[in-house]
């Protein structure tokens, strides 16, 4: 499967190719892709051509990747919540230690934690 996305030159087709590409899961990008080029399979294609079945909008895309990052976000700040006082937020009171470390290590899994100062032990 292929995605052609769509929008006028200058919106950030190009700049947030990356981002796209990741967000269907496909493995390549080609910029500036015009209908009659040939359609490699698992590409985002970018393109300023309009009018193309099944094409979609780049601000439609942007809209829907900025959505579900700010579902991650509120995901992740409810889980800091849970952990940072757990009795405040609804269905985590009475939560064991245990329960509560594995929280903390999957909320931070893969981030690098700082290194404590002298004066923090």
């Amino acid at each position: 499967m292929s995605v052609i996305v769509y929008g006028p030159q200058g919106c950030g087709k190009s700049a947030n190719a990356e981002v796209i590409t990741d967000h269907f899961g496909l493995s390549s990008w080609i910029d500036n892709w015009t209908p009659g080029m040939p359609m490699p399979q698992n590409a985002l294609l970018l393109t300023q051509a309009y009018g193309i079945p099944g094409a979609l909008h780049y601000f439609d895309v942007m809209r829907e990747i900025d959505r579900e990052r700010m579902r991650e976000v509120a995901a992740l700040l409810y889980r800091l919540a849970e952990l940072i006082a757990p009795d405040a937020v609804p269905g985590c009171d009475g939560l064991s230690m245990e329960t509560q470390k594995r929280l903390s290590r999957s909320l931070f899994a893969g981030v690098d934690r700082p290194e404590p100062r002298g004066d923090e032990g």
